[in-house]
């Protein structure tokens, strides 16, 4: 399954009906952007709404998950593979979202790092300086890395 040939298959039928993006959002009770989003690709409707959308769009949900039109025999051999691969993307795309919120838990940890040492700087004297900035410093690069090392090792699980 592949969201931008999902998405433009979309886009056909809704087209091919004559309806707007707003008409299409307002029958399936989400806004015209998540329309957009999905006719797009950069992401795919919920679980809950594939078989509405399919519906008003007059097609299959495999045929709309396939992104193509086709017959009751390849539907049924096509089943459990469109169902799979549906549920794949659905996993990576949780996956990816957790990866983004470890990268800005690192960079938020870093940048506190690097602040509490440029304040620790500001109010100690010219030698405890040096050395409250070493440390927020060498924080923000322990940080860093350790953020480096758990993305690559979500990223082994993809």
């Amino acid at each position: 399954m592949d969201a931008k040939i999902t998405g433009c298959f979309i886009a056909q039928l809704r087209k091919e009906l004559g309806l707007t993006q707003k008409e299409l959002a307002e029958k399936l009770e989400v806004t015209d952007k998540a329309i957009s989003r999905w006719e797009t690709g950069k992401g795919l409707p919920d679980t809950s709404l594939l078989k509405p959308l399919a519906e008003i769009l007059g097609v299959s949900v495999g045929e709309l998950l396939s992104g193509k039109r086709m017959d009751d025999s390849q539907i049924k051999s096509q089943a459990d593979h469109i169902i799979l691969e549906s549920l794949s993307y659905e996993e990576r795309q949780e996956k990816w979202k957790g990866i983004l919120r470890y990268v800005f838990l690192g960079i938020l940890v870093a940048l506190g790092g690097f602040f509490f040492a440029l304040v620790l700087a500001r109010f100690a004297t010219s030698k405890d300086a040096a050395v409250s900035l070493g440390i927020g410093m060498y924080l923000c690069i322990v940080t860093i890395t350790c953020t480096g090392i758990v993305l690559l090792r979500i990223k082994d699980k993809l």
